[in-house]
This record gives structure tokens, C-alpha cells and sequence, in this order.
């Protein structure tokens, strides 16, 4: 029986050893092909994929003019992306979120960063319908996680067990996704939140098997940031844009709104007229348990916030009114109910 087990962890190891020093060979030659190298224009960029990487985040990080804003839908929109493009403001601002990115993904965007982090200045940017009973849509956590981020996340030193500890109960109340499959992230918060004896040993057990789920989760990050990387390379664009200074046209911004007040007449809210008449028979049911004081992204809002607390970097919280007369007005409506 011992001469079993024996053959049996000789085995595991050697797999084990192989697997790593092939990964680690993978993961050096990519870095020799990026070789530190880094695009401002990547800030300007809103998609899904960059949300999910983070390797080029990190970089971002490392770049002494880069500014980095965490959000959500918001960042999707054009306008906002060409106000901050070409340095317009003295600096690159590096947006990270899609729609449907909350406090929890950014929590692991945030906390997957190891090093150039501490003493950075943030934007996180939140949205008040985020606050809703049963917090984060499944589907919105599905579409946005990061094994990779989440796995940098838990290997973190400079984060504290009992921060990891609350990120892997929140990961795994999350409610399961038919179409995508989470259990070996989820089983491994299950053993990071266990206490006693045996759960340590089987920890020990499953490690080295995770360290290799988690090096092949950098592997495939560094793919992504060298695909990107070439992108840029062959449209010939510049490593470091140069500041161009310039002062916008708020005037020509203000008659465009004025133009588009043209089209609303039958409510409140500031809603065009087809608009409201297409959504008002659902607006109240939408919005009335927008606040209730056990969501579950106020811990994930939290979690976030002690991930900067124990990383030493400086946020800015914003809240947008999302159609603060809208919100207003409810707020009023349940207060007199």
C-alpha cells in the first residue's frame, strides 16, 4: 500500500513539475516578446475582454502618467472616451468596466494587482441601482469574472486571509449559471473558508494543482497581452502619446442638449416623449425596492473598499444620479408611503 501511494505522489509530482516548468518556459518566452512594453491607447479601449485580462491592467499601473477609472456601462459611452483621449487632461485615463461590471469584479480587478499599486490614486465609479435585493445579476458575475484575477487575488500576500475569506463566501452565494461552469474556482473557495484539520490537509492536497490551473490562467492572460501588443505594432502606433492639451467646446456640448429638449414634453423626468410613453407602465415596479439595506453589494462595495484599504491605494468614490428625478421621486413616494 505505501509502495503505492509512494509511485502515486512520485507521479503527481513529476506531472506537477513538468506541467509548471513547461507553463513557466511558455510564460518566460511571452515576456521576452512583450518585454515591458506598453500602448497608452489601451486606456481608451472599452470592451469585455480588457475587463477580463490583467496583465496589460498591470502595466497600466506601472506607467507613471496612467489614471485608472473603474465603472460600468458609463465607460462604454463614446463622449467619455473622447474627452480623455490623446492625454487631453495631461494623463492617461485607463477605463476598466463593461456594463454590468460592479463592486465585486472590481474588488478582484483591484486585488489581483501585486506590485506598483500602493500610494495610487483611483476613480471607482458606482452606480445606486447596483444596490438592488439579491445584488449582482448572476448572468452580469458570470460574463465579468476573471479566473485569472480571482486566482491573483486569493495568491495576493499583501491581502489579508480574512479579506480572501469574505471574497469566497461572496463567490460562492452567487447562484449558479447554467451555461457556464464555475466549480473548480467555487470548490476552492469552499476549502479556503473550511476550518478545521482535514480541510487543511486537502488543501495541501489540491494546491499544487491550483498553482498550475493558476499559472496556465497567466499563460493565457500573456497570450492576450501579446496579441494586443502586436495589434498596436503593426497599425504603427506610438508606445507614450504626447499630452495635447485642449480646452473642450462646452457651449457647442450645451446647445446639443438643448436641441435633443426638443423631444421631451409629456413628463418630469426629463424622458423623451416616446421613450416615457413606451416605459412608464413599468417604471414604478422597476424602481421600488431599489434600496434595500441588505443588498448584497453593500458588502461586495466593502470588500472593495478594504481591498484599497489593504493594498494603500487612494479612491475617489463617484455615484451618478441615474436619472436622479426619477430616483428622487420614488424615494419621496416610499417616504410618504
Amino acid at each position: 500500500m505505501f509502495k503505492h501511494l509512494l509511485f502515486l505522489i512520485c507521479v503527481v509530482a513529476i506531472s506537477y513539475g513538468t506541467g509548471m516548468g513547461t507553463l513557466q518556459f511558455i510564460e518566460n518566452y511571452l515576456d521576452s516578446k512583450n518585454a515591458n512594453t506598453y500602448y497608452d491607447t489601451f486606456g481608451d479601449e472599452a470592451s469585455l475582454e480588457k475587463t477580463r485580462h490583467l496583465e496589460l491592467q498591470k502595466r497600466s499601473f506601472s506607467s507613471p502618467d496612467n489614471f485608472t477609472v473603474y465603472g460600468s456601462c458609463e465607460l462604454e459611452d463614446e463622449d467619455i472616451h473622447v474627452i480623455f483621449s490623446n492625454k487631453n487632461n495631461g494623463f492617461q485615463v485607463n477605463t476598466i468596466g463593461v456594463g454590468g461590471t460592479q463592486s465585486i469584479i472590481h474588488a478582484m480587478n483591484l486585488g489581483a494587482i501585486h506590485d506598483n499599486i500602493e500610494g495610487k490614486k483611483i476613480v471607482f465609479i458606482a452606480t445606486v441601482n447596483w444596490f438592488k435585493e439579491g445584488g449582482i445579476k448572476r448572468q452580469y458575475f458570470t460574463g465579468n469574472f476573471s479566473k485569472v484575477k480571482y486566482f491573483s487575488f486569493l495568491f495576493n500576500p499583501r491581502l489579508s486571509d480574512s479579506l480572501k475569506k469574505r471574497l469566497a463566501k461572496r463567490i460562492l452565494s452567487v447562484p449558479k449559471e447554467k451555461e457556464v461552469n464555475y466549480d473548480i474556482e467555487k470548490f476552492y473557495a469552499r476549502l479556503y473558508l473550511l476550518e478545521n484539520r482535514r480541510s487543511g490537509i486537502l488543501r495541501s492536497i489540491v494546491d499544487p494543482f491550483y498553482r498550475l490551473y493558476y499559472k496556465l490562467s497567466i499563460v493565457e492572460d500573456k497570450y492576450f497581452a501579446y496579441k494586443k501588443l502586436q495589434e498596436y505594432r503593426k497599425k504603427g502606433l506610438p508606445e507614450v502619446i504626447k499630452p495635447v492639451l485642449e480646452n473642450h467646446d462646452w457651449a457647442k456640448v450645451k446647445s446639443i442638449g438643448g436641441e435633443k429638449e426638443k423631444a421631451i414634453s409629456n413628463n418630469e423626468f426629463n424622458i423623451r416623449d416616446r421613450a416615457y410613453e413606451h416605459m412608464k407602465a413599468r417604471l414604478l415596479e422597476e424602481h421600488r425596492f431599489i434600496y434595500p439595506p441588505d443588498s448584497p453589494e453593500r458588502e461586495d462595495f466593502l470588500i472593495f473598499l478594504e481591498v484599497c484599504k489593504e493594498l494603500g491605494v487612494r479612491p475617489l468614490i463617484v455615484y451618478f444620479p441615474n436619472h436622479g428625478k426619477i430616483f428622487d421621486y420614488y424615494v419621496q413616494k416610499f417616504q410618504l408611503e
